[in-house]
């Protein structure tokens, strides 16, 4: 005995195909989308399917043929219907939840260092180069969670619409390349591999070099923005990361920056920078949670700056 699987028609996967379509070669459109889905819908009750077997069998379709922003975007919109046409779509809306935190745990330490890569690389202010403009594009849409391909692809057709032809084309080829194949030699690092915080400001001087700031002028540009967000401690951890890469500040003399750096964040008694009272405040307030927007409970520790203990 078997049992036979049922698939749907041609037109159901037709109608899906035009959810596609509209999603991406014609920019988002909203409505045409919503009615390719309300019409796949409409053909796979009119072929025995429940609402229910409709919306897995959607989900699985379009899962690896939509971007994944634009994936979960097109199954919000099938939820929407369910307003009008009952598609029971809570088990399908619990998956993708499960599925977000999955990969969520397998990016990891990774997503953090891309969080702070874009921190530091959407604050470069009063430069503007091609190369600039090329990888910003691209660095768009990998925070939208494209594929490599498409990466290049949607980067390509947006310089394209902005003007670009011909050669100017394969030279966004060519730069696109030029940072995959830096970014692949930094994460394959001969031998040891550097700490992941080294290879992210190396990663960012390496982007900056694209850009066309000059290499001299670099490790300022990293520091002029990090400082403010950081404080100035990081400053020697920034410089001693790039004194012995080809983006080193020529006018700082060569010196133990990590030794500095490590002293700046130690208190007096233990050979640092920092004054033993303000240490002990800042740890204790640290402990406690104060300032950093934690929910805490302070039992007999006040901020210093409030009661005294």
């Amino acid at each position: 005995m078997s049992i036979e699987v049922r698939e749907p028609t041609k037109g159901f996967y037709s109608a899906l195909d035009d959810v596609i379509k509209y999603q991406i070669k014609s920019l988002n459109n909203q409505i045409r989308t919503r009615q390719a889905l309300s019409k796949a819908i409409e053909i796979s009750r009119s072929e025995g399917f429940s609402d229910f077997e409709a919306g897995l069998i959607i989900k699985k379709y379009l899962k690896d043929k939509l971007p994944k922003t634009t994936y979960y975007r097109t199954l919000h919109k099938l939820k929407l219907i369910e307003e009008k046409q009952k598609v029971p779509m809570e088990q399908i809306y619990y998956n993708n939840v499960l599925e977000q935190k999955d990969n969520h745990k397998q990016k990891g330490e990774d997503t953090w260092n891309y969080e702070y890569e874009d921190m530091i690389l959407d604050r470069v202010q009063g430069f503007d180069s091609t190369e600039k403009y090329i990888l910003d594009i691209a660095r768009l849409f990998r925070k939208l969670g494209y594929t490599e391909d498409k990466i290049f692809t949607e980067t390509k057709r947006m310089c394209k619409s902005g003007g670009m032809a011909g050669a100017e084309l394969e030279y966004v080829d060519k730069v696109l390349h030029w940072k995959l194949d830096t970014y692949r030699k930094l994460d394959n690092f001969p031998g040891k591999q550097p700490a992941k915080s080294i290879v992210q400001y190396v990663k960012i001087a390496a982007t900056l070099d694209m850009y066309g700031i000059p290499r001299d002028k670099i490790s300022a540009k990293i520091k002029e923005i990090v400082i403010p967000i950081q404080g100035m401690e990081e400053c020697y951890f920034i410089v001693y990361v790039l004194q012995p890469t080809p983006f080193a500040d020529p006018t700082i003399i060569e010196m133990d920056f990590l030794g500095v750096w490590i002293k700046s964040i130690l208190p007096r008694r233990s050979g640092g920078y920092v004054d033993d009272d303000q240490y002990r405040a800042e740890r204790e307030e640290e402990e406690i949670g104060i300032g950093d927007g934690r929910k805490y409970k302070a039992d007999e520790k006040y901020c210093r700056h409030c009661i005294m203990k």
